[in-house]
Formats: structure tokens, sequence, C-alpha cells
């Protein structure tokens, strides 16, 4: 398969009608009891936004072992889920002060969705891009798949990935490579995950090293569509199914 068949079955009918705005939660109460089993896309963002925001708030990103469970404690972890889940409130910095806390509850929540956020019939696709030489070109094809994604997703993967940026930042042990053998398995994965672990995992981790260090720019910003814009040097791509 090529390139660009590829990118243009990815086949976003199943998801709800995309939302042209910034990432914002999608109520005002997402802590409800459906988070403790988080198979919807939306609330699954919405929690994982909230402890990213506590950690920026708090200064969490500056802490040491930020994202090991290396002397961290397990109970303190699942009572500040049960509070999550018992929705005791949006603002998570008043039960968890341990940034690392935070942290795990993360990387929890983005382990347990059912699909990972770039989703399964998108893997091909990612795998393929991390094969072209040219950075620059594989950052276009990037920019170009990620267009395909709901609005919403989008948004959120901007602010993830900005997240990431700035642990690289004011973390250096925490490099871009590092975290990209972390968050890759939880943002990138086949439907069967046994066959990839050996062959995958090197290009799954560079995909997501390479979002984190062009983050700026990487995902496009909503387009009115009654405004012509330039397009960029790729093949255009067929038009994708409309949503139902």
């Amino acid at each position: 398969r090529t390139m660009n068949n590829l990118i243009s079955n990815y086949d976003l009918r199943r998801f709800q009608k995309p939302k042209l705005s910034k990432y914002t939660p999608s109520s005002e109460n997402v802590f409800d009891a459906a988070l403790n089993n988080p198979t919807s896309p939306v609330k699954y963002m919405d929690i994982v936004f909230t402890l990213m925001r506590s950690l920026m708030m708090n200064n969490g990103l500056k802490t040491e072992n930020l994202f090991s469970i290396v002397d961290l404690d397990p109970i303190e972890v699942d009572q500040a889920q049960e509070k999550i889940s018992r929705g005791e409130g949006s603002d998570v910095s008043k039960f968890v002060k341990d940034p690392r806390v935070a942290a795990e509850l993360m990387l929890r929540y983005m382990s347990s969705a059912r699909e990972p956020l770039f989703g399964y019939d998108s893997y091909d696709a990612f795998l393929l891009i991390d094969t072209i030489v040219n950075p620059k070109t594989k950052v276009k094809y990037l920019q170009r798949l990620f267009q395909q994604f709901p609005r919403k997703t989008q948004d959120f993967l901007d602010v993830l990935f900005k997240f990431l940026s700035d642990v690289t930042q004011q973390n250096p042990p925490l490099t871009s490579q590092a975290l990209g053998m972390l968050f890759g398995p939880l943002l990138l994965r086949p439907r069967e995950t046994l066959y990839y672990m050996d062959n995958d995992m090197d290009g799954i981790t560079n995909i997501i090293r390479i979002c984190i260090e062009n983050q700026k720019g990487l995902i496009a910003k909503p387009i009115d569509p009654r405004m012509s814009h330039s397009t960029s040097s790729l093949p255009t791509l067929p038009t994708l199914p409309k949503e139902i």
C-alpha cells in the first residue's frame, strides 16, 4: 500500500463530529463514575488533560523521577484514582500532592483506554512514515496524517505534545527519546499487541520523539472551510467519507 492510501484510508466515520475549538474538557464534571472504566475517548482525554494541568500548575514537571514508580506508594495512587472516580472535584491538586502520583495516574488512564489515541487503523501509516529518510518530509506526512483525526483529538494531542516538550526542557533526564519509549505504546499500537513488541518498538518510539521535538505547528489549527488556503507539497489526498 502506498503512503497516501494508508493515510486516506484512515476511517473516521465511527467518531463524533469534530469541534472547531481549542481543547477543553467536554463537561464541567468529567470525573463521574464512568471514568472508572474510561472507554469513552472524550472522557479519557478529559481526565488526562486535567492531570497534565495539575502537574503544570504545581511546578511538577521538574520533579525527579517524575514517571518512575520507584518509592511510589501504590496505595496513594489507588486512593487518588478512587476519589477521581467518585467525582470529588475536577481540581486533582487538592488531593494529589505528589506530582509523581499525578504522572502515574496519567499513564494508568492512557494504558487502560480501549483504543490508543492514534487509532488502530492508522498504525501502519505511522510506521511507514517512520521509514522516510528526509526529516522534514517525515514531519510533513505526520502533519497530514494528524489532519485526518477528529478535531478534539487533534486539540488534545497538541496539548500533550507541548506538555511532553516542556517536560524535556524542565527535566533534562527525561529526553524526548525516553518519553517516546514510555508514551509510544500508549499512543500507538496495533489491535494485536504481541507481534510488534520487538520489531516495531524502535519505530513507535521514533514517531513519538519526532512529535515531541516538532510539537510547534505539528497539529494544524482549525481552518474555516470558506477560506482558501495553500496546501503542502505532498500529493493531494482523496476526500474522506462524510462522518455519520
